[in-house]
């Protein structure tokens, strides 16, 4: 299954499923839940942000060595101030069973701040493209797009190597 995270911004994103929806969809298809959740999450954060008047966040990450980080996370237009902010995100959690002697999952309902918001969402795109060992080596980086207006996402990464040409001549 192919889980590009890119929208063209010409295309309207579809409705996202409401809480009790979600919970269907995390229950009957286990497969599918991790991009059901990063769907409602990227599609709350685009309602809180269309109702503040911000167009666009953009999150910028970096790493290398074995260090990754979050550079930067701005809201667009840049007079727009999310503050202290919070939308309802869906977390899926670990949880140990003590009677049962066992883990398992749960799907749960949280407020976070908008910038949380975005920096998690920017984890997940990079960890459901493949990218999420960005820090590790010569690293990588890239950028995190997310659009309010019709919560459409977009990651551009770079990884970052070391090329070497190696000659050996017997002389």
């Amino acid at each position: 299954m192919d889980l590009q995270l890119t929208t063209a911004t010409s295309v309207a994103a579809p409705t996202p499923p409401t809480q009790d929806g979600l919970r269907q969809i995390v229950v009957s298809n286990r497969d599918g839940a991790s991009r059901a959740v990063f769907d409602f999450n990227k599609h709350s954060l685009a309602s809180s942000m269309r109702q503040l008047g911000a167009s666009s966040v953009v999150v910028a990450y970096s790493g290398g060595g074995d260090e990754g980080r979050i550079d930067d996370v701005c809201f667009f237009p840049a007079e727009v101030s999310v503050g202290e902010s919070t939308a309802c995100v869906a977390l899926i959690r670990y949880h140990w069973d003590v009677e049962a002697h066992c883990g398992a999952t749960e799907l749960a309902f949280d407020d976070m701040a908008l910038q949380d918001i975005a920096e998690a969402l920017c984890d997940a795109a990079l960890s459901s493209t493949g990218h999420n060992g960005y820090e590790n080596g010569e690293g990588g980086s890239g950028t995190f797009t997310l659009q309010a207006a019709d919560a459409s996402a977009e990651l551009e990464h770079s990884d970052y190597y070391t090329e070497s040409d190696t000659s050996m001549h017997s002389l």
